[in-house]
């Protein structure tokens, strides 16, 4: 598939996604990426049900639609100023939050993840690397916290 196509495609995904939850108000999706490590594995299946915006609640996490891409990421504040609801959402795995988003953005909210064991332990190497690196962070921040550890 030529690289037009596939930035077609993925435009079009989160309207198809979008169109399928109101129309059946639970779907499937499988995960991919290592963002929300270690809650949500790549491979995990997810349960997305269909979600009005201003029911979203922080902690809750939401696929939407970031620029033709669909994303599982969780809540982590929620800005409501007079008419309009803005999130903010951020993958579990990393350190920064994602810019905040139109409430209009969100497709759906996760309300089930499943475990595929046929995933090929892929989650579960991603995980080892996750929890690793959060180990060594923990001992530099730990270190340059206070030197006189280091000593």
């Amino acid at each position: 598939m030529t690289r037009d196509r596939q930035a077609l495609v993925a435009g079009v995904a989160p309207a198809l996604f979008a169109d399928a939850l109101r129309q059946f108000g639970r779907v499937q999706l499988r995960a991919s990426g290592c963002s929300m490590l270690p809650a949500i594995e790549p491979g995990d299946l997810l349960d997305v049900e269909y979600s009005a915006p201003d029911r979203v609640q922080v902690g809750d996490i939401i696929l939407y639609d970031a620029g033709g891409r669909l994303l599982a990421h969780r809540v982590v504040t929620k800005i409501v100023d007079r008419e309009t609801v803005r999130l903010v959402a951020r993958g579990d795995s990393h350190w920064w939050a994602d810019p905040s988003i139109d409430a209009s953005k969100v497709i759906g909210r996760v309300v089930g993840i499943s475990r595929d064991p046929s995933a090929g332990g892929a989650g579960s190497a991603a995980r080892r690397v996750w929890r690793g690196l959060r180990r060594r962070v923990a001992v530099l921040v730990g270190a340059s916290a206070s030197p006189a550890s280091a000593l």
